[in-house]
């Protein structure tokens, strides 16, 4: 039996739509000064995919998987934010990364220890892409390292866990 991923209009698959707005939503908190609950930030960036917004009218993407990541991300910040910054070269602190490569991050990092049934291949390569959206290969490669580094180490503590 297989599966058919569900995609928007242009092609792009469901979850793969909701992990970007995962990270607008994200980005959307670190810049704006409102302070937001994740069930407002959702509500929001909602809007925009519900055709408040011309340039996202006949995007569809996940809800559900959406609602999931924005609460873990509020819920889990400063885990993710411990998490990532250990993984940074000496003398980098997760606020020199910017607020878009910091949600990247976490968006992904809270996939990768929070989603085990996705498996971490999947779960890199899908945030890469995303990252290529907005900057060039070196900070792609950047990305790379340290959601591999990351995907060791939870998969390191899944393996004790079992």
């Amino acid at each position: 039996m297989t599966t058919k991923t569900l995609t928007s209009s242009d092609g792009i698959p469901r979850k793969t739509e909701a992990r970007i707005a995962a990270v607008k939503a994200l980005y959307a908190s670190y810049t704006n000064n409102d302070i937001k609950t994740p069930e407002s930030q959702v509500k929001e960036i909602l809007s925009c995919y519900n055709d408040t917004l011309e340039e996202f009218q006949d995007i569809p993407l996940e809800h559900s998987f959406f609602k999931k990541l924005v609460k873990g991300l509020f819920e889990s910040h400063n885990v993710l934010e411990e998490m990532i910054t250990k993984h940074l070269k000496e003398g980098w602190s997760i606020e020199r990364l910017g607020p878009v490569l910091q949600a990247i991050l976490h968006v992904a990092t809270y996939e990768l220890i929070h989603f085990p049934d996705t498996s971490f291949k999947t779960i890199i390569d899908e945030y890469v892409e995303i990252k290529r959206k907005f900057f060039d290969e070196k900070e792609v490669a950047f990305v790379n390292g340290i959601l591999d580094t990351i995907s060791q180490e939870v998969r390191n503590k899944n393996a004790g866990l079992q």
